[in-house]
């Protein structure tokens, strides 16, 4: 929670180089996920705006980028470039590459603790993992995972608590001769191998660290791991060529996606499999072999990276569908043949409560969570008055309506506040809820106040004490917010931000941490 007070403070705590989805209605900033892609045909990183599903960045690397990973303040990003034997350093706030730490031979994957100070990195040619301090950014010790003979290494994940790496190999003769070495980072010693499927390349670990699921090329299914006995427990067959693997933050579900490189582009090539009974639940295709796929904090987004597409797909999962693609451009005769990716902020797992229903009982999704406080939101937007959702398309309506929940902080059932409801509009590209962003609060009457937040944050902080959306209600476990008509801010092409939050009499604000965005094309 924030209070009014905190105000003028974190309207200067401005950084011109985060990028803005708008500001969070009571005093924060609220900053969209951000998507790094590794081009390993350009050898740059792209870096992805969701709120707008565009590149807003591109910083050149080593040579051949292909494995990524973020930590989990979402301040560095650590990319292995396989030709060049090395790992960049990308600082995100300037997107700009601060350091290059030489490791092993053709570096692969690459994995993160949870605290960001030790980066693994597996090297496909020399058998071995570097194991890299962030604080000083050099090799401190390196793992050898092979017994004489050469084996090339792939993928590499490691257990939430830290404890445990876990990484795919298989001989580089014999693709049959495939397994995962388990590390253990106190010794940085091999204490097990699990013998897997065929040409075993991408692999994840379970949010709660009981299993390991694996990506077998060359036998067209996924093994199951379980961690405390280092066995194969389940095989689950999927289709060609599985090549990556990610998990939905509450581990119910794995999205497998498949590097097809020779059929049409169109084929399925992403399985959604239920963890619980390790089924099949949904397929769907994306962009042409996809070679890597990440999922993101909330769990209501997926990514595929396109290697033969040039692009990145965006995957609904509440639909298990494609609701954007964004191109990767490339220089002029080059292809951009995107790679890994990652997402800022997709380490964190928040608790994600049951939002299936919202008042009337029409399906919506969750939204975000808020900082510092154990309240939750959900609540969409619609142009139809039946689907709503969290990121909405649309061309421009006066039809469209937003509806939110929000489940209270146990701590603040039983206590009068005022029901808070803002919107914002931008009509100028990019899209980044800057200062062209015009915001508004909106009354009990329906009525819509314009609030400068850029040169008089005052009159904002008065607006949201004269102008809530309810005022003065006795907070319940589960607050509606009504059916909004929000139709006459969408008169011409823009991007819409919608926010919802309440302030108790003491001056404390709860609010979104995440925006409904409406897109008007």
């Amino acid at each position: 929670m924030q209070h009014a007070k905190k105000w003028k403070r974190q309207m200067t705590g401005f950084v011109k180089l985060v990028i803005l989805l708008g500001m969070g209605c009571f005093g924060v900033v609220v900053q969209a996920d951000m998507v790094y892609v590794a081009n390993s045909g350009s050898n740059t990183v792209s870096v992805i705006d969701t709120s707008i599903n565009s590149v807003m960045a591109t910083v050149p690397v080593g040579e051949y980028p292909l494995g990524i990973v973020i930590n989990s303040s979402g301040t560095r990003v650590y990319v292995s470039n396989y030709r060049s034997d090395s790992i960049s350093v990308i600082d995100t706030g300037t997107n700009s590459v601060i350091n290059t730490v030489v490791v092993g031979r053709s570096p692969y994957g690459v994995a993160i603790n949870s605290s960001g100070t030790r980066v693994y990195v597996a090297n496909r040619d020399s058998d071995n993992v570097s194991v890299i301090d962030t604080s000083t950014n050099t090799v401190i010790a390196t793992v050898t995972t092979g017994t004489g003979e050469i084996f090339s290494l792939w993928g590499i994940a490691i257990n939430p608590s830290g404890k445990y790496i876990y990484v795919t190999k298989h001989k580089q003769s014999d693709t049959s001769a495939n397994s995962v070495s388990v590390i253990d980072t106190m010794t940085n010693s091999v204490v097990d191998t699990v013998a897997v499927g065929n040409g075993s390349e991408g692999l994840e670990v379970s949010p709660d660290g009981t299993h390991v699921y694996v990506a077998n090329p060359y036998s067209d299914n996924i093994s199951v791991i379980d961690t405390s006995n280092n066995k194969v427990v389940s095989t689950i067959a999927v289709g060609h060529y599985p090549k990556d693997v990610a998990i939905s933050p509450d581990g119910i579900y794995l999205y497998v996606v498949h590097s097809i490189y020779v059929v049409d582009p169109a084929d399925i090539n992403v399985y959604v499999i239920d963890t619980r009974n390790n089924t099949i639940v949904a397929t769907m295709a994306a962009g042409h072999s996809p070679s890597s796929v990440a999922i993101n904090s909330s769990g209501t987004r997926i990514y595929t990276a396109n290697s033969w597409s040039d692009n990145v797909s965006v995957i609904d999962t509440s639909t298990n569908s494609v609701i954007a693609t964004v191109k990767i451009a490339a220089p002029i005769g080059e292809v951009s043949y995107p790679q890994g990716l990652a997402i800022v902020g997709s380490t964190s797992t928040p608790s994600t409560p049951n939002l299936s229903t919202l008042g009337s009982g029409k399906a919506i999704s969750p939204i975000g969570l808020p900082t510092n406080t154990n309240a939750s939101f959900a609540g969409g937007a619609s142009t139809d008055g039946n689907s709503y959702q969290t990121y909405l398309t649309t061309s421009p309506s006066s039809n469209l309506t937003v509806k939110g929940r929000i489940t209270v902080d146990p701590a603040d059932v039983g206590k009068q506040a005022d029901l808070l409801y803002v919107a914002g509009f931008e009509n100028q590209t990019p899209f980044d809820g800057g200062a062209d962003t015009a915001y508004f609060t909106m009354d009990e009457s329906g009525n819509f106040y314009t609030v400068d937040l850029y040169t008089a944050p005052s009159v904002w902080m008065n607006q949201l004490a004269t102008k809530p959306f309810k005022r003065n209600v006795t907070l319940q476990q589960e607050m509606v917010m009504d059916e909004v008509n929000a139709g006459q801010l969408l008169t011409k092409p823009g991007v819409n931000y919608y926010f919802m939050g309440y302030r108790l009499q003491n001056g404390t604000l709860v609010y979104t941490s995440v925006p409904i965005i409406v897109n008007m094309q």
